[in-house]
């Protein structure tokens, strides 16, 4: 077995790459679709950075390709990362061709990481993977990182009755408030092709505008409220047509748009990406609009989103990501790890 380097991905890795993802287990933030767009974006950024992508393949003898690691060089501090090390992205991992036992792709992991170098960076590796397992055998400095995701019961109102009574009261509140103000919510749930099998109403770009610009507006207004005019356009301008994800959650084959609306105007956006099998569904943006807080439209749309999947699909899980916050632990999500390694 070999080491391939590719700095470009061409049609025999693309091919490769859409077949190791079509496995169960395997995190939307792995696929191919999604991860192309970050490899675009990184490129854009190494003309400034210094930041290379590479995907490095095992192959066997006969040029076919066994395993895919995703990752980014730093020219500079001649350091690896993965690709998926960006925000936005809840895991990182490698890829393996099908039919692999685990001791197969074990081989295969430690012939990667043996060609690293002296030091890397690997982050966002799940807890259940063979990296984990080939990582932990080894003297690395280790961070756990948690995420949580919320298991989807086979009925509503069982979900419901699982919460704690003051988060249970909270949310019939919320209900009670629109209905007393005479308030006109709806929810509306688009998704592409292979987003549960099309049952979807596919992504309109101008509803996914809206949300975008929401999106934008509550970053800038949270984290970037302060600084220079200019500054605050061009990150908003980076926001909306260059970074990675406000591409795929558009164009992602797999990808699923959430808006809750009172009277007529956005109040919640949830941009997400279902895997294949159908069995659950990550979540890479949450945003509100802070004019509808007393209507805890966030809790609200999560809500409705959990009864459309309980009574309409077979998800089994809905990846709520990277964090603990409050708000997910309140709707009864479960903590799981993912680990930072690295050999500096």
């Amino acid at each position: 077995m070999v080491i391939t380097s590719y700095y470009n991905i061409t049609s025999r890795l693309k091919e490769a790459w859409l077949t190791f993802e079509q496995q169960d287990g395997v995190s939307p933030f792995m696929y191919y679709g999604y991860l192309k767009n970050v490899f675009n974006h990184r490129r854009l950024l190494s003309i400034f950075r210094g930041i290379v992508p590479v995907i490095k393949c095992v192959e066997d003898t006969n040029g076919a390709i066994l395993a895919i690691a995703p990752l980014v060089y730093n020219i500079f501090s001649k350091k690896y990362r993965m690709l998926g090390d960006i925000r936005g992205c809840g895991k990182a991992d490698f890829l393996y061709k099908c039919d692999l036992s685990w001791q197969e792709c074990v081989t295969c992991c430690n012939l990667i990481l043996n060609g690293l170098g002296e030091k890397f960076y690997l982050h966002r590796v799940p807890e259940e993977s063979v990296l984990a397992a080939c990582l932990k055998e080894r003297n690395l400095s280790v961070e756990q990182k948690d995420s949580c995701d919320i298991k989807i019961a086979d009925d509503y109102n069982m979900w419901f009755s699982n919460l704690s009574s003051s988060v249970r009261q909270n949310i019939r509140t919320a209900y009670n408030r629109m209905k007393r103000d005479q308030c006109d919510f709806n929810v509306i749930i688009m998704g592409n092709e292979k987003a549960f099998d099309s049952k979807l109403t596919p992504i309109s770009r101008k509803i996914y505008r809206k949300c975008l610009d929401m999106y934008v507006n509550r970053q800038l207004t949270k984290y970037h409220n302060k600084g220079v005019r200019i500054k605050r356009i061009m990150r908003g301008l980076r926001y909306k047509y260059i970074k990675f994800d406000s591409t795929s959650l558009y164009s992602d084959s797999n990808a699923i748009l959430v808006a809750l609306q009172i009277n007529g105007t956005l109040a919640a956006y949830m941009g997400a990406f279902s895997s294949y099998d159908g069995k659950s569904v990550v979540v890479p943006r949450l945003a509100i609009d802070e004019r509808f807080k007393f209507y805890s439209p966030g809790y609200l749309m999560l809500c409705e989103v959990i009864k459309f999947l309980t009574e309409n699909t077979d998800v089994e899980s809905l990846d709520l990501s990277r964090g603990l916050e409050k708000y997910k632990m309140d709707l009864g999500a479960v903590p799981y790890k993912c680990f930072n390694f690295s050999r500096k």
